[in-house]
């Protein structure tokens, strides 16, 4: 969760539990962004803001930083396996044979025969 998301959540909770009034969360909101803009990354957190600008307590702002939900674990994508090895049958020379081919169901093999003179067929 990004450091904007958890101060929104932060100021939300705040106002759910009555600590603060939606006029009193939008000028911290409106404080914490000049200060931010001001000062950039040194600038004060939310929560230091509303402490020391005297919107929330310490014991409140203890209250709100309790009650905060267990960020939530990202789902780590599991690795993708590498495709399974063919099963090889046998070998022949440095090739492996996978499967047979040419086999009529069955294992039934018909002869075929070239044409020949004695088919009736002539030559030339």
């Amino acid at each position: 969760m990004s450091s904007t998301q958890s101060e929104l959540f932060l100021g939300m909770r705040a106002l759910a539990k009555g600590f603060l009034n939606a006029s009193t969360l939008q000028q911290a909101i409106v404080e914490h962004a000049r200060r931010a803009e001001m000062c950039g990354p040194a600038a004060p957190s939310f929560a230091l803001l509303l402490v020391s600008g005297g919107y929330l307590s310490a014991e409140q702002l203890a209250s709100l930083l309790a009650s905060e939900p267990a960020p939530a674990a990202k789902a780590v994508p599991k690795p993708a396996l590498p495709p399974a090895p063919p099963v090889v049958f046998g070998k022949f020379g440095k090739y492996n044979i996978l499967r047979e081919l040419g086999r009529r169901r069955g294992g039934d093999q018909e002869a075929v025969r070239a044409p020949s003179c004695r088919d009736g067929h002539s030559e030339g």
